[in-house]
This record gives C-alpha cells, sequence and structure tokens, in this order.
C-alpha cells in the first residue's frame, strides 16, 4: 500500500510564487526592450487575477481604478477561431477601458517563438 499525502494549499502557494517570478522577470525584459527603442514607461505593474475571474477583467479593474490616459496591450494573433473559443483581451480592453487601447502584433519571429513553448 503507498499514501501520499498533497497539500493543495502549498501546492497553490508554489505555483502562484513561480508565476508571479517569471511575470516579473517578463515586465523587466520588456521595459529594457522599450527603453532600447526610446521608450520609458511611466509604470509597468503585475496584476494577480482571482481565480474566479480571467485576465482582461483583472486589467480592466485596474484600469478603472487608476484611469491611465493609455493601456498597451500586445496581440498574440490567434485569429477568428482563437478568438471565438478563448476570446481576445486585447478585443474585450478595446471595447470596454474608457481610456486609449494600443494593441501591439508581435512580430513573426516572436510568433514562432511563443508558438514553440
Amino acid at each position: 500500500m503507498c499514501v501520499h499525502s498533497l497539500n493543495l494549499t502549498e501546492m497553490n502557494n508554489g505555483l502562484r510564487k513561480q508565476a508571479i517570478d517569471k511575470g516579473k522577470k517578463y515586465l523587466q525584459q520588456a521595459a529594457k526592450k522599450a527603453m532600447t527603442l526610446g521608450f520609458k514607461p511611466d509604470e509597468m505593474k503585475l496584476l494577480e487575477g482571482r481565480p474566479s475571474s480571467s485576465a482582461k477583467h483583472a486589467i480592466l479593474d485596474y484600469s478603472d481604478k487608476t484611469r491611465p490616459s493609455m493601456l498597451v496591450c500586445g496581440s498574440r494573433g490567434l485569429g477568428a477561431m482563437g478568438r471565438m473559443f478563448l476570446g481576445s483581451t486585447s478585443d474585450f480592453l478595446v471595447h470596454n477601458c474608457k481610456c486609449t487601447v494600443m494593441i501591439v502584433k508581435c512580430t513573426e519571429p516572436e510568433k514562432e517563438k511563443t508558438a514553440k513553448k
């Protein structure tokens, strides 16, 4: 007989920490890239969504609270079928944010790199 105990709270906290660490690294890389292009972001913030909500709603809630003059959002280029099943965060934000939303499409090499992961 084999018995294994799994503490879901510890597991969830570990996954949460990994996601936050990965998000922070991504923001640092994005800030460096923006600066090499001549932009200096006023603020870059990692948002944590609630498990019962989606990322697009977390971004909308944050936008409603902070009232930025502009929001920049990336687009993965899911296509019609992907948007139909997953929904497009950028499309949602364009139609629901009270501020200007700029959508930045990734270049082809970046799309290929993302698809391989």
